[in-house]
């Protein structure tokens, strides 16, 4: 048995496209490697229900949870070793909608339980600093998205302006996510631009084509579906009509040897998406595994274990565990 399966160093943290969609999925993934080497992964589980915060991603759940629906999550990730990252993306957070009553009680729950926020809005980071002064805030990656992309974005794409845009933020948040496009055409090539590394935060597998113009517009959509969920319009992104090889050339996902650059220069920090990428929990959590478990026949450890009965049955353990308890 090798000593380790991981396909990285052990330090790393991996942010997981888990929280409120796919928790039971982290449960195969620390129990099998608890099984090979009695250890378990780093992991933060990144994700949020439908509330006036919310935006990024079309949520998976729109019904309001209950404190006890709540507690009852908190007690199973927990058990495995994962912290919970909300995610409240919303570009529109108001004076106003700081008072919402269904969205306080998130925070405040989450505050409680020592939870981590990611969010795009300095208002709302001012808001839960004040709540709790060590609260860990990460500036949103959509943060430099809506910057640095689309028909309105404020600055062009500058590796100078960049990565001057990223030191800034590292003096107001605890964490900074960069634009893959960042991370793997310029940071990778020069981890010495950025003032403090272990702040950063990467996301590795972006399958989006790289500075897409319509990133921005798709993250309103999903913001104005996460409250609306006006199912007579989807958005059409502009990859649709590309081939499987153009968008492949053109996405920003990261090699192994940009990873391990990042890593040697001081990330410790990298995130996976996967949300919304698929229906399919079984495609899901091969892609999670097979980017942080070995390629060389230790995934297979894991792999074998995967069936959609073994999915079925551990969803079944979620929902009576949180859900209907």
């Amino acid at each position: 048995m090798p000593k380790t399966v991981f396909r990285y160093p052990e330090d790393i943290t991996w942010c997981l496209p888990c929280l409120f969609q796919y928790e039971s999925l982290i449960t195969i993934i620390q129990t099998n490697i608890k099984k090979t080497l009695n250890k378990i992964l780093k992991t933060e589980l990144y994700g949020a229900p439908s509330s006036v915060w919310s935006g990024g991603r079309i949520p998976a759940v729109y019904e309001e949870l209950s404190e006890k629906q709540l507690t009852n999550l908190f007690k199973y990730i927990g058990e495995y070793n994962a912290t919970a990252v909300f995610a409240f993306n919303c570009t529109k957070i108001t004076k106003e909608t700081l008072k919402d009553r269904y969205a306080n009680m998130l925070l405040d729950f989450a505050l409680e339980h020592n939870s981590k926020f990611m969010v795009y809005s300095d208002i709302l980071r001012d808001y839960i600093k004040e709540k709790k002064s060590d609260a860990f805030v990460i500036s949103s990656v959509l943060k430099p998205v809506f910057y640095f992309q689309g028909p309105n974005r404020i600055e062009n794409p500058d590796p100078q302006k960049e990565t001057e845009y990223y030191n800034k933020l590292l003096k107001e948040y605890d964490m900074v996510s960069v634009r893959p496009e960042y991370s793997k055409f310029i940071l990778a090539n020069d981890t010495t631009l950025i003032d403090d590394l272990s702040k950063i935060q990467v996301l590795i597998n972006q399958s989006c084509i790289c500075n897409c113009v319509s990133a921005p517009d798709h993250a309103l959509f999903n913001e104005s579906y996460n409250v609306e969920k006006n199912e007579n319009y989807q958005f059409v992104c502009q990859r649709t009509n590309m081939s499987a090889i153009a968008r492949y050339q053109n996405n920003s996902m990261h090699t192994k040897d940009e990873i391990e650059a990042l890593y040697k220069g001081g990330v410790r920090n990298f995130k996976l998406k996967g949300r919304g990428g698929s229906d399919s929990t079984y495609q899901i959590i091969h892609m999670l595994l097979n980017t942080m478990i070995r390629t060389d026949g230790c995934n297979y450890i894991f792999i074998q274990y995967i069936d959609e009965d073994t999915l079925k049955s551990e969803s079944k353990n979620f929902a009576d565990k949180v859900i209907n308890a």
